[in-house]
């Protein structure tokens, strides 16, 4: 398999998964305009729906673009004399197992960073609270624990990615270890 090919169908799976993030925003679009409709506060919900617009447009152009536009991304990451094929039997376990840590740590910090972005908007834009009761905001539906949770997950995503041979030379060993345990038993 060719190393364009290889990063080709990558491409097209990450713009799929976009698109399925889009599909599922316009769920949430469909639910926060019924609220909006069921509530006295129209201004909240306004802007909530124009943020979830926003992250609406933006997926689907990122998906348009990781779908259809995938030889233009190839071509900036793909230098036009590097066509060799791609071995991916030479890939050692220990790589397999990198590889894994560093795809998770990735999902890891992609999820979690909109998530924070998401409550700071809250908090700054879209709180329903006094000036002088502002702070308020973060005890109400557990928006506390969610941003530091928020805070952690990008922390372990970015030590995940960086310590990922250490990691899955860890594991490799652990594995190892409880081979040699239950062949001796």
């Amino acid at each position: 398999m060719k190393q364009q090919s290889l990063l080709t169908i990558f491409c097209k799976a990450l713009g799929i998964y976009f698109f399925i993030q889009a599909i599922l925003n316009v769920r949430d679009m469909f639910f926060y305009s019924i609220g909006s409709q069921m509530s006295d506060d129209e201004g909240y919900f306004f802007m909530v729906l124009i943020s979830q617009l926003v992250y609406l447009i933006s997926n689907v152009c990122i998906a348009w673009y990781l779908i259809m536009r995938s030889e233009v991304i190839i071509a900036k990451v793909v230098k036009a004399d590097d066509q060799d094929n791609v071995r991916v039997s030479t890939l050692s376990k220990q790589d397999w197992i990198e590889l894994v840590i560093i795809g998770v740590g990735i999902f890891v910090v992609v999820h979690a960073i909109p998530e924070m972005l998401y409550k700071l908007v809250n908090y700054i834009h879209l709180n329903p609270f006094d000036r002088n009761e502002k702070d308020a905001f973060w005890e109400v539906n557990n928006n506390k624990g969610d941003f530091i949770f928020s805070i952690f997950k990008v922390v372990v995503g970015i030590i995940a990615i960086t310590n990922a041979r250490l990691i899955s030379g860890r594991l490799i060993r652990m594995g190892d270890k409880s081979d040699q345990m239950e062949n001796n038993q």
